[in-house]
């Protein structure tokens, strides 16, 4: 990356050049460099990778905010950028800064990197290096295989890209040593008056076409580069190997001595072995030296010269490194085994909660999907609307939902044979379910489209008025008249509609009998249908209460079922479950929700269930005839009341 200006003059002191002595310069160039002046990171800043159709939503509500901040009452702001057009930004919010050079490169680079990249230049390598050099060498390489085995594309042969130096150094220093040693072979191959393909010719003793480590050891102690340990040129050797066989090929060699033979594009895997060599002539016409030309003369007579060096050490320590990653890769393994050992423990606790009703997540499913021709001509899903559903039959209220006032007990469910529950609330109790979900065209901000649907029992009707459902209210956002609500009442003659004096016709509910209730809900078009067992039972066009983002839209809020805002309205009932679709279900759809409904013991079974449960058939038969009904439930509460227990005795 390259440094912004004002960074090199702040760091120079604000000197003009040609008026720094040497000395000093050298000191301010040691500062600079050591100082990380070049690599500052924003705290605060973060980068996201989105899918195409994430950034198509927000790029969208950017437009839509126009010179409005897109997060109210915060300082928080965005940009997108492309990461395929090297991170060209496309849009953004007000106000909005980038990040400094490095932290842009380095966000950059490592999101190639999480996009399976094989192919950098030095630099490019050399940050990527510094961005993830807090992780080993191990992980990296396991993280890569991992991630890369997940994509469909082609799977290349990564260990002969250059992304395979990423899992041989563990941080920028060694890359920084390792340079320096490769910068020094070069200047002493030009001293000797070679070319780069003569070098290795000369190099490659046993003329076998690759470069062993004592080879290399011997070469560079030809060409007078000393103090090397066995240890060094190990080091070099793992930098230079890029197909990791332990030997350095002419590729390898000329691809780290030149270092701009590889052209880096993905086609130049699949050309020459993964390398693909430069038009360029390279370093111009050399004389050689004595001590060269006698060395080429000792190898045309077959005694060479140049002889390896450190053959032993340099196995023993080949040896020591196959080892050390034997115990590597035993230590990682072991270590793989555990996490997965602990996450299917992990699961396996979640399955037997799930199944001991002791974990009750909500489920939202895709409703309904269209498949859709994209432009590289392949079909994608398109999810239109979804299902939310709740189940109040496990032993714990679903996630997120709350009971406020009153109490409420989890009932044990005769009709399921008591291995499910339903939720019994008390009057003046309501449960609150918060739902954040925007449909019905530009601009809207709550729920417009919907249908909800709610398996309930009253333990009575209402003297006068009751309230099933209440929309909670959005102030600002029900179109600015916040006084009013959403409701949706149940009268005493069993009958429900959205108004507080209109009685309701069509279906009715009883006491103490389970009921499907539906409402299909379309603010934008300003009608509403309510059904009953599935079967249509009334409907409404008032516009004073349908209209965009009206009170009976849904917003953040949610809604509250047996709530109201009048206490004297809420006489508490029970629930099974609910479920919620995002957009406007016809007849024929509500139906087969309503048949797709879990079913208890039906009415015929009631006598033989209790015959089951141990009461005597003179108790049943008068159950009957005093409640007049064979309703299960209703059955035994009056069973249970006139003292008859399992198994026929009185208590």
């Amino acid at each position: 990356y390259a440094p912004a200006a004002e960074d090199i003059a702040a760091i120079m002191g604000g000197a003009k050049a040609g008026h720094i002595e040497k000395k000093e310069a050298m000191k301010k160039l040691k500062s600079m460099l050591v100082s990380g002046a070049f690599r500052k990171v924003q705290a605060g800043r973060f980068y996201v990778a989105l899918s195409l159709e994430e950034a198509e939503t927000i790029r969208r509500a950017i437009h839509l905010r126009g010179d409005q901040p897109f997060f109210a009452d915060t300082g928080t702001r965005l940009a997108l950028r492309c990461l395929p057009d090297n991170f060209t930004e496309l849009d953004s919010t007000p106000k909005f800064h980038g990040a400094g050079s490095f932290q842009e490169a380095a966000a950059y680079l490592c999101l190639r990197f999480l996009d399976c990249d094989m192919y950098y230049n030095p630099s490019e390598l050399n940050i990527l290096l510094k961005a993830l050099q807090e992780s080993s060498i191990r992980e990296r390489e396991n993280f890569f295989s991992l991630v890369i085995a997940c994509r469909r594309r082609m799977r290349k042969k990564w260990a002969e890209c250059p992304i395979a130096k990423l899992f041989t150094l563990p941080d920028e220093f060694h890359l920084l040593k390792l340079r320096a040693g490769v910068d020094r072979t070069r200047e002493a191959i030009e001293r000797k008056g070679m070319q780069l393909q003569d070098a290795f010719t000369l190099f490659d003793t046993d003329e076998n076409g690759v470069l062993s480590p004592s080879e290399l050891y011997g070469a560079l102690e030809w060409l007078g580069i000393t103090g090397l340990t066995p240890a060094d040129i190990m080091d070099l050797v793992r930098h230079v190997d890029m197909n990791r066989d332990g030997n350095i090929s002419f590729g390898e060699f000329q691809e780290a001595v030149q270092g701009s033979v590889i052209s880096y594009t993905p086609d130049a895997a699949e050309e020459e072995g993964g390398l693909r060599f430069s038009s360029e002539a390279g370093p111009p016409l050399l004389t050689r030296t004595p001590s060269t030309k006698a060395a080429f003369e000792s190898a045309k007579a077959g005694t060479h010269v140049i002889a390896p060096k450190g053959v032993e050490e340099l196995k023993q320590l080949q040896k020591e490194e196959v080892e050390r990653q034997k115990k590597i890769e035993a230590i990682e393994k072991e270590r793989e085994a555990k996490m997965k050992k602990r996450m299917e423990a992990a699961e396996g606790d979640v399955k037997s909660m799930m199944k001991a009703g002791m974990l009750n997540p909500v489920k939202e499913e895709p409703f309904t999907v269209q498949n859709v021709k994209k432009a590289d001509g392949k079909q994608h899903q398109l999810v239109q609307s979804t299902v939310t559903t709740w189940e109040f039959t496990k032993k714990v209220l679903p996630k997120g939902l709350k009971v406020h006032g009153g109490s409420l007990t989890l009932q044990p469910d005769p009709e399921f044979e008591k291995k499910s529950n339903y939720l019994s609330l008390k009057p003046n109790s309501h449960v609150a379910v918060p739902f954040a979900k925007a449909n019905g065209g530009d601009g809207c901000k709550r729920l417009n489209r919907y249908t909800l649907t709610m398996e309930i029992m009253v333990d009575r009707l209402p003297r006068t008025v009751m309230s099933l459902l209440q929309i909670q209210r959005g102030g600002k956002e029900t179109g600015g008249k916040p006084n009013k609500t959403g409701d949706l009442f149940l009268h005493p003659n069993g009958t429900i509609s959205l108004f507080r004096n209109n009685v309701g016709a069509g279906h009715r509910l009883s006491a103490n009998e389970w009921a499907v209730v539906g409402l299909a809900m379309d603010n934008i078009a300003g009608t509403c249908v309510w059904y009953v067992g599935g079967k249509i039972c009334d409907t409404s066009t008032n516009k004073d209460l349908m209209y965009k983002d009206g009170p009976l839209s849904v917003g953040a809020n949610g809604f509250g079922v047996f709530r109201s805002g009048n206490p004297r309205e809420m006489f508490g009932g029970n629930i099974r479950r609910m479920y919620m679709h995002t957009e406007v279900l016809t007849p024929k759809k509500v139906d087969e929700v309503f048949k797709k409904v879990p079913k208890g013991v039906a009415k015929e079974d009631v006598r033989k269930k209790l015959l089951q449960m141990g009461f005597p058939a003179h108790a049943i038969e008068d159950a009957i005839a005093n409640t007049g009904r064979e309703d299960l439930q209703e059955l035994l509460t009056w069973l249970q009341q006139m003292g008859y227990g399992g198994g026929g005795y009185f208590y």
